[in-house]
């Protein structure tokens, strides 16, 4: 290779401790315009303020952590069992694993699992439809999903750790505290000696409950998030870097 570009600053300093120099690049999260799907094709509560998370069966599932997502859900319907939300999961549909496991959340009414595949259009329009995209994640080398529904004007909720804090902050964001933690034995491949971010869940529950009691106060940050996304993250901010 004549060089190597990276996609964050948090990759770029896992390369550097391999002693690999490298570009910082970013990745472009600007996704074309044009009408979306409603609510309605995905099967989405029109009433509802609707979490999505995106979650790979195929991947590992401790770096994604979608348990902390669903233990989330569980805060707000113990402390607030009136309120009318949401949780839609959607499950990459790899082989047969997705389908598994989607079986096991259908018979929750709060909870819309969807594991059929979306082009580009699906993806774009199920970002549109939600109100708040959150990753609880452990690690994440960029957080396209993230970013991507920030660009689309959606309320972001992450974990203040790894990629994604490249261009998520708490002006723009939900950003979840976290503590490191140890690997355990085979949770990610090169385990040994790594550690990565455990979200705090009650402190999820605690940025996403005054958001839910005063909406604008949710649409007011997503627009300074998507603002700042394009700023940094849109094609020409990226482009110009590659130049």
């Amino acid at each position: 290779f004549n060089e190597v570009w990276a996609l964050s600053r948090f990759i770029q300093a896992s390369l550097a401790t391999a002693g690999l120099q490298s570009h910082l690049i970013g990745q472009g999260v600007e996704l074309e315009g044009g009408p979306n799907l409603p609510r309605r094709y995905f099967g989405i509560r029109e009433s509802a303020f609707v979490l999505l998370n995106l979650f790979d069966v195929q991947s590992y599932p401790n770096r994604k952590n979608p348990e902390a997502v669903l233990a989330l859900l569980e805060r707000i319907r113990r402390d607030d069992p009136f309120r009318d939300v949401q949780l839609v999961l959607k499950v990459k549909n790899g082989e047969r694993a997705a389908e598994e496991w989607a079986a096991t959340m259908t018979d929750d009414p709060q909870v819309k699992v969807i594991s059929t595949p979306l082009d580009t259009h699906g993806v774009r329009s199920l970002l549109v439809a939600c109100d708040c995209f959150v990753s609880l994640h452990r690690a994440e080398g960029f957080g396209r999903g993230l970013g991507e529904a920030m660009a689309l004007g959606r309320l972001a909720m992450g974990t203040g750790w790894s990629g994604n804090v490249d261009f998520m902050t708490e002006r723009n964001s939900l950003m979840v505290r976290h503590t490191l933690m140890k690997l355990r034995a085979d949770e990610y491949p090169h385990w040994q000696g790594q550690s990565w971010g455990d979200p705090d869940v009650d402190h999820a529950w605690s940025l996403l409950r005054p958001v839910l009691d005063a909406p604008d106060r949710g649409r007011t940050i997503a627009r300074r998030g998507q603002a700042d996304v394009l700023r940094t993250h849109g094609n020409r901010a990226v482009g110009l870097r590659i130049l």
